[in-house]
C-alpha cells in the first residue's frame, strides 16, 4: 500500500495538502479513479468537492498510507476530454509537478457546476 502511494502520487500531494478535518460537502463514495494513468483505485476512493476545494481519500485500510486531501481549487485543472477516455475525464493536481487524475467524467461535470457555482477562485 505504502508504494501504490509513492506511484501514485498520493504522498506527494499529501505533503501539501493532508487534511484532519472533518470534510462537509458532496461527497461520492466507493468511487474509482487513476493517477498517473497506471496507479488505480478501484472502489476505495471518497471523492468530495466543496467551496473549499477537491477531497480525496481512501477507506479505511490504506488510510495509514494514503491520509485524506483537500486541494484547493486554485491548484486544480479541468482538463479537456481527451480522445481515449471513454466514460472518464482528468484533473491535474498540484500546482509544480501536477499529477494527472482520471474518473467518472459525470463526477468530474458536476465538482466543476460546483466549484463554479460558489464563485471559488481558479
Amino acid at each position: 500500500m505504502a508504494l501504490s502511494a509513492h506511484l501514485s502520487g498520493w504522498y506527494n500531494l499529501a505533503q501539501r495538502y493532508r487534511t484532519v478535518t472533518p470534510f462537509f460537502g458532496r461527497t461520492w463514495h466507493l468511487r474509482a479513479a487513476t493517477f498517473h494513468s497506471f496507479t488505480g483505485y478501484w472502489l476505495t476512493l471518497i471523492i468530495g468537492a466543496n467551496q473549499e476545494g477537491l477531497y480525496l481519500a481512501q477507506l479505511w485500510p490504506m488510510r495509514w498510507t494514503h491520509p485524506p486531501l483537500l486541494i484547493p481549487w486554485r491548484d486544480v485543472q479541468f482538463e479537456r476530454r481527451r480522445w481515449f477516455e471513454v466514460g472518464a475525464r482528468s484533473l491535474l493536481i498540484g500546482n509544480k509537478a501536477a499529477i494527472r487524475v482520471s474518473m467518472s467524467r459525470r463526477i468530474v461535470a458536476e465538482m466543476q457546476g460546483l466549484r463554479d457555482a460558489c464563485g471559488a477562485s481558479v
